[in-house]
């Protein structure tokens, strides 16, 4: 399967005032999907691409974009395999990248200095699921980030990383 699809949107920057200038997002979207099939196996394999214009028209002039115009752009890639409708292993990777805005994306460290102003975040989730019943599934996922806000490291300034926004869930779903 390969499809797309986009938007464009005019945003008031209050949206409780409705008049004046506006900030402009244009969106396009590009995302695949293939799935094998066999008995008592699946193997589903997906990919989105999007790249979004940004024109702060309204945001700018205020103060709340530090740029009059920018982008944001990224990618997800996750794959999926399915045994016997009982286990099912996921993995995703997801990566975005745009332009350095301080007043959206600043990182301040505790002088008050700019860390990073940018979006630039790499992650990835690891999931295992077990549904022993139809209406009752265990879940163990895993999220990881390996760049946060454009830096690999001391992404506060009080040292931290960008492993310390890990986090593990263990769920237990019951559908009555």
């Amino acid at each position: 399967m390969l499809g797309t699809f986009g938007m464009v949107a005019k945003v008031y920057p209050n949206n409780t005032v409705r008049s004046g200038a506006t900030d402009k997002f244009t969106d396009y979207y590009l995302d695949a999907q293939y799935q094998y099939l066999l008995e008592g196996h699946a193997l589903t394999v997906r990919g989105t691409y999007y790249y979004e214009r940004q024109n702060w028209d309204g945001s700018y002039p205020r103060g709340n974009s530090s740029i009059a115009s920018g982008n944001l752009n990224g990618f997800t890639l996750s794959a999926t395999y399915a045994l016997d409708n009982r286990w099912t292993f996921s993995a995703a990777y997801s990566q975005s990248n745009g332009s350095a805005n301080a007043a959206l994306y600043a990182v301040t460290g505790p002088a008050g200095n700019t860390l990073s102003a940018t979006p630039n975040t790499n992650n990835y989730v690891l999931q295992a699921n077990y549904q022993p019943t139809q209406n009752v599934k265990l879940q163990l996922q895993y999220s990881g980030f390996t760049k946060f806000n454009g830096l690999t490291s001391n992404i506060d300034g009080l040292g931290r990383s960008p492993a310390d926004n890990n986090t593990l869930w263990l769920n237990l779903f019951f559908a009555l």
